[in-house]
């Protein structure tokens, strides 16, 4: 923006480029044009265009704060100045700092689902080849990857709280959980009245206080999803998944509806309906239909019901059912 468009942009909004400080914008209130020296912009800042970039170090990573302060007076070069379209300006300054967050958090969520295509594209690459993928393994999960909570015995219930505050009522609790005893990390579920069992049988009763931690990905609705499904039918999926040439590395999307309705229910027993799982492999998108039906019972197996529909995007389709016992 020249000296004259600056003159004509008095009193409208501007941009201002900060690198890796993020960018600007408010209101152009004076230039100062001297003979024969850059003109500069006096700006009255009223929001942010973009956040600052995430600094990394060795132990820490770090978004910096953010330069300047709602309705503060600052002088610019007119080089970091341009204009601004009204149509493109928040309404208030947090809702600025909300609309550049969001749109941070997208970038990000790109790059994750960038990196997720080439791991899925480097299983894909080991399986077509032959490769014996039981030889393959990740990096062990970290601390950073679980939720810490601590135990509590509140009134008649036991149960789990994390760090903010969100509480998990123990009863019927379905994950796995670690804990420490005498400086050893043990991995188990809860058995109930304040015990856990380990996976190699011991018991261990908490006092107040004591804390567990739960890897996220049991939170994952797929990963719920793969562990709430019978083992047959569980193989039933993966076989016509390998099929169709994509494995659960290749899911793109999923959406699990029994989840919402479990978690919704108080007294509910059965439910019904059909999760929807997006795959994306080399030769394109399979959608599967997962239809379910499920009636708890307290003396006896649940009934078990599944159905899984799978069509390709060339149109190709497949089907597969399970039922226990007690559903036929």
């Amino acid at each position: 923006m020249d000296r004259k468009q600056a003159q004509s942009m008095i009193g409208k909004y501007v941009m201002i480029e900060k690198g890796d400080a993020g960018a600007y914008y408010g209101i152009l209130q004076q230039i100062i044009a001297e003979p024969r020296t850059p003109w500069k912009g006096i700006v009255s800042i009223q929001g942010i265009v973009s956040l600052p970039i995430l600094t990394e170090d060795e132990s820490d990573s770090i978004i910096e704060q953010f330069s300047y302060e709602k309705g503060e007076t600052v002088e610019f070069d007119g080089g970091k100045l341009t204009a601004l379209l009204n149509d493109d300006i928040p309404s208030t300054f947090e809702e600025s700092v909300i609309q550049a967050s969001k749109k941070r958090h997208e970038e990000w969520d790109y790059e994750i689902e960038a990196l997720k295509t080439k791991q899925a594209l480097l299983i894909h690459f080991l399986s077509s080849s032959g490769y014996d993928l039981t030889m393959f393994s990740t990096p062990k999960k970290t601390f950073s990857d679980a939720v810490t909570y601590t135990f509590h015995h509140d009134g008649d219930r036991f149960i789990l709280i994390d760090e903010e505050e969100n509480r998990l009522d123990l009863e019927d609790c379905p994950f796995t959980v670690t804990w420490e005893v005498q400086n050893k990390t043990r991995s188990g579920t809860y058995e109930g009245n304040g015990v856990f069992v380990s996976d190699e049988g011991s018991r261990f009763h908490p006092k107040d206080g004591e804390m567990f931690k739960i890897d996220k990905e049991q939170f994952d609705p797929y990963y719920i999803l793969r562990n709430e499904l019978e083992p047959a039918a569980l193989h039933s999926l993966e076989k016509n998944l390998d099929h169709f040439g994509v494995s659960h590395y290749d899911l793109i999307e999923c959406h699990n509806s029994l989840l919402s309705q479990l978690l919704l229910a108080e007294t509910e027993k059965s439910f019904k309906g059909v999760n929807f799982l997006t795959y994306k492999g080399s030769n394109g998108i399979i959608l599967v239909q997962h239809h379910y039906e499920r009636t708890l019972l307290h003396y006896k197996n649940d009934k078990i019901y599944d159905r899984f529909e799978f069509t390709t995007e060339h149109g190709k389709r497949a089907i597969a059912t399970y039922t226990n016992e007690y559903s036929l």
